[in-house]
């Protein structure tokens, strides 16, 4: 029972990450490219992880740290080719 609420944890994480990440980089082919694949390998990188205790609460609480910092703390300003300044 505690895997698989354990497993469901991390794959909502993975969700929201994926969605974040996709409105930050809307439009952007090489950052969508990128940030999918290091998403995937840390995904990958803790797959071998015990499902409870204090290193998975701490990769959990990474997750919505960075899903955070993805909607709310990172500006993203794109070229105006007419005036050569960003975000106008």
């Amino acid at each position: 029972m505690a895997a698989s609420s354990s497993r469901a944890r991390v794959l909502a994480g993975f969700r929201r990450l994926n969605r974040a990440r996709i409105q930050l980089f809307q439009g952007d082919d090489h950052a969508m490219k990128e940030s999918r694949k290091q998403l995937r390998d840390q995904i990958e990188m803790n797959r071998s992880v015990p499902t409870s205790g204090p290193v998975f609460e701490e990769l959990i609480n990474g997750m919505d740290e960075a899903t955070h910092m993805l909607t709310h703390e990172i500006i993203r300003g794109d070229l105006n080719e007419q005036t050569g300044r960003y975000g106008e």
